[in-house]
């Protein structure tokens, strides 16, 4: 934190939450089908931490350059 500022950097299922005035409020997505789902209202957060295939991403392919 710096200047009242932060800045975040996440990749995958580990969210970020702010607690502030007793309210807490989720600030990234997950990054899988699951939380794909969420983000679209399909499912709630409570469905989606528990959904069997939460802790599914998607499969990257790289190639080489």
């Amino acid at each position: 934190m710096q200047d009242d500022k932060v800045v975040v950097g996440h990749v995958g299922d580990s969210r970020l939450y702010l607690i502030w005035n007793g309210a807490v409020r989720k600030l990234t997505s997950d990054h899988s089908p699951v939380g794909e789902r969420e983000d679209r209202g399909e499912l709630t957060e409570t469905e989606a931490m528990t959904h069997p295939r939460r802790t599914k991403y998607f499969e990257m392919s790289v190639s080489p350059a």
